[in-house]
């Protein structure tokens, strides 16, 4: 992650600087690697998904009209990964 991004993302989701690094290892590591996202990423096709801007490239995937749409989007993709915890 640039600088810019990670002083962009501290400003937005006001999280400590270490919470936003353990969620960027999160999406690029454990995400990318999963089972649900290798089997799920086709359905985004011919769109191509960077591991290494994820969620960013994944929440482009979502058309809509504003941000919070996007977001209620990508969301509704990771519930599965929600269930039984």
């Amino acid at each position: 992650m640039t600088d810019f991004r990670e002083k962009m993302l501290l400003k937005w989701i006001e999280a400590p600087r270490q919470t936003i690094k353990r969620w960027c290892i999160w999406w690029r590591e454990s995400f990318a690697k999963s089972a649900f996202f290798k089997t799920e990423r086709g359905r985004f096709m011919p769109v191509t998904i960077e591991d290494t801007t994820l969620p960013a490239s994944l929440l482009l995937c979502f058309e809509a009209a504003d941000l919070s749409s996007r977001l209620r989007g990508l969301l509704r993709f990771l519930a599965p990964l929600s269930k039984g915890r």
